[in-house]
Order: structure tokens, then sequence, then C-alpha cells
């Protein structure tokens, strides 16, 4: 069965002792990357979710806390770890909110600064991108706390190294760029100031596109206050701004040409995602804060594009 593991693997960096054979990295001496922990005939292909387990309860003698940032129903389980397990979820290949980022390290550091020293593990689906984006905005705001000198790019590639994959998704980098932002702006506090909740006005919308075709944007906006609940149904593209008057989603779809300015009115604000589509077939995703800059794009700053290679909002 190993082999299938580490071909599901590939060149994530796994812990193999004589005893064990897991995919998960020790990125400091406390603070673990992980692929999901599973059960049944998936554990042909992941980490048995008993042998990981066992693995930290030896290694920490249950002195540790596990983060499960899944938000798919298949990835969340109860009664393991002695159910010292918390939730941040958001979709797989996405960006999180900057609110759930912050809270995930809050509580990461208030763990880490225990008296009795406890781990931390934190695991997506393959312990890679979600795990990434978390773990290096949690290194970032150490550094900061312990006056430490840290870039985005030192967080990054300590990252790479000890995991043996990279962040990749533009999305995921800019809100670890945008939380180094917010600590650098913190005043006498150990705790990051919020991203101030800004809107914009946008009347004219272009996709620039290899190919000219006609397109579907769908455009979701979202901001207020965060938990567990409300995290797991944006996760699923719900606007149920009237269950939570501290939370307000939108959810608007145009029809382009691509390579056509379209006369629209639309305001943004607080989190945005902008999904295109050629007929049923996604060509492009990007994430973004809506801040003082301009809202214009090119290729690399979308997430896995096709024949897209830029979006302007005016």
């Amino acid at each position: 069965m190993s082999c299938f593991r580490h071909c599901t693997s590939g060149k994530r960096k796994r812990y193999i002792d004589q005893k064990y054979d897991l995919d998960l990295s020790f990125i400091t001496p406390t603070i673990i990357a992980s692929g999901c922990p599973v059960f049944g005939a998936e554990s042909c292909f992941r980490n048995p979710a008993h042998q990981m387990e066992s693995f930290l309860n030896e290694r920490f003698s249950c002195n540790y806390f596990v983060f499960n940032l899944c938000s798919e129903e298949n990835r969340w389980y109860r009664g393991l770890f002695g159910d010292r397990v918390f939730h941040y979820p958001h979709p797989d290949h996405y960006a999180p909110p900057i609110e759930l980022v912050v809270q995930f390290v809050q509580k990461a550091a208030w763990i880490l600064d225990q008296p009795n020293h406890p781990a931390i593990v934190v695991h997506c689906k393959a312990g890679k991108g979600r795990s990434g984006l978390m773990i290096c905005c949690l290194l970032l705001y150490l550094a900061h706390v312990n006056g430490v000198s840290l870039t985005v790019e030192d967080a990054l590639g300590l990252f790479a190294k000890e995991r043996g994959r990279r962040v990749k998704f533009p999305s995921q980098i800019r809100v670890i760029t945008l939380y180094q932002k917010l600590l650098k702006a913190q005043v006498n506090s150990l705790e990051p100031v919020k991203p101030a909740l800004t809107s914009k006005c946008v009347r004219k919308l272009t996709v620039y596109s290899l190919l000219n075709h006609y397109l579907t944007v769908k455009v979701l906006c979202s901001k207020g206050v965060f938990d567990c609940k409300t995290a797991l149904k944006l996760a699923r593209y719900s606007v149920f701004a009237e269950e939570n008057c501290d939370f307000r989603t939108t959810l608007r779809t145009f029809d382009v040409q691509s390579n056509h300015p379209k006369e629209i009115e639309l305001e943004i604000f607080g989190e945005v995602l902008v999904e295109i589509y050629a007929k049923k077939e996604m060509c492009a995703r990007i994430q973004f804060f809506v801040g003082e800059e301009a809202v214009v794009f090119k290729k690399s700053d979308f997430d896995a594009p096709k024949s897209i290679v830029g979006l302007r909002m005016e």
C-alpha cells in the first residue's frame, strides 16, 4: 500500500521511520503540515487516520491540536485526536477570507504559546495549498511578535523547503501578502488590524481572452463576522445575508463578449471571487480584497487560467 501513498503524495516530503510512513512534514519542531487523515479504502492512498493519531500521540504525548481546513463533508471526522480539532474550512484550490486567516493565526499562536508547549498539525486534503497559506501567515505573525524579520518570500520558501511543494495559486499568495500588510499596519497590539472595508462601484467590465467568444462572469462579494458555520456556507456559494445581519454577500452574473467592454452597475466590496465560464466550463478565476488599487488583472494574476489573459473592472 505504501507505494500507492507515495504516488499520491508525489514530491511532498513524508515522515518515515521504522514504524510510520505518513504524508506529513515538520515545518518547525511544533508546526506540522499534513495530508488529510482518512478511513476505509481511501487509506490505501492517504494517511490512515488511526496511524496518524498513533504517531502524534507517541510523538507529543497527546500534547497537540489539529486544525482541519477542509470544507468537503467527507473530510470531517469525530472522535479522532482526542477531539482536539479546530475547523477553519474553505474550498480546495481557493483562498480563504482574510478574517478566517486572522482567526486561525490567533488561535494557533495562542496554543503554541502555552506553558506546556503543544504542537499543532495543520491539514487540508494534501497539506499543500490551504495548509501552506495558513502556516505561512502563522510564521509571519510569530516572526513579527518576536521582532524577527521575515518576508512573504521567506515564509513561502521555508514552507516549500520543508514540505517539498509550494503554495502556487496567485490568489492564495495574494492573501499572504495582504496579511503581511496588516501586520505592518498594527499599532501597539499583538492582534493584527483588519483591513478597512472599502467598496467600489463598477460600471464597466472587460474580460480579455485569446478567443473571441461569449462568456459568463460570476462575481461573489462577501464581508462581515465569520464563524465556522458561515465559512462552510460561503464555501458552497450560498447567499445568506438574511440569516446573519453581521455578514453580507451578493452574487451577480453577467453575460459578456470577450475583449468588449460591458456596461454594468455593480458594487464590489470586501472579499471578491470572480469566476469566468465559457459555456459550462470554468476558464479562469480570481480572488482579491477590495482596496484602493485599480481592479485590473493580467493572466499571471489568475488561478489556473485557460484562454483568459486579463480582467478590468472600472
